[in-house]
């Protein structure tokens, strides 16, 4: 399995949890009347964690660490992620 953020090789991930997002949010509210008010509002982009494959296995190295700080840092923006597994 290979994942890259950005370019940046990140080894032995998964994504915990891959199916359990619906995108879709509501919310029932009731009106004067006591009829049903359904809200709904879809999400863009998938919210995802990533977790160590192998929990006995090295730490992530400093140096991908700090590049993954620098991408954090910056707000509003959008980075590549290609998982191939």
């Amino acid at each position: 399995m290979k994942i890259t953020l950005n370019g940046i090789k990140l080894s032995n991930l998964i994504i915990e949890n891959p199916i359990s997002w619906t995108g879709v949010e509501s919310e029932v509210n009731l009106s004067l009347g006591g009829i049903p008010i359904i809200w709904e509002q879809q999400y863009s982009g998938k919210p995802f964690d990533l977790i160590d494959s192998e929990p006995d296995s090295e730490w992530m190295t400093r140096e991908i660490l700090d590049q993954l700080l620098v991408l954090a840092a910056v707000p509003n923006t959008t980075y590549i992620l290609v998982y191939e597994g």
